[in-house]
């Protein structure tokens, strides 16, 4: 979970590197579907869009088939 400083929002994901200021989300078939994809879509933005921001890293399944090379990224925060 993720706190919105100075309001009481907080923000679910999949998985958060707080220190590094990373949220990350891991989308299946269910997050091309409109309503679910319109919430997303402006929840990781406002996270985008935070002072200061976060970096939002959006997996598809298909990324997971690398699951090693994934983790090894994130901790290294070589994920730009």
């Amino acid at each position: 979970m993720v706190n919105e400083p100075h309001t009481a929002s907080a923000y679910v994901v999949d998985s958060a590197v707080p220190e590094k200021r990373l949220a990350i989300y891991i989308d299946g078939a269910a997050f091309h579907v409109s309503e679910r994809l319109r919430r997303d879509r402006w929840i990781r933005e406002r996270l985008r869009n935070m002072e200061p921001a976060w970096e939002v890293m959006e997996l598809r399944v298909g990324n997971l088939k690398n699951t090693t090379k994934n983790i090894k990224t994130i901790i290294t925060g070589d994920y730009k």
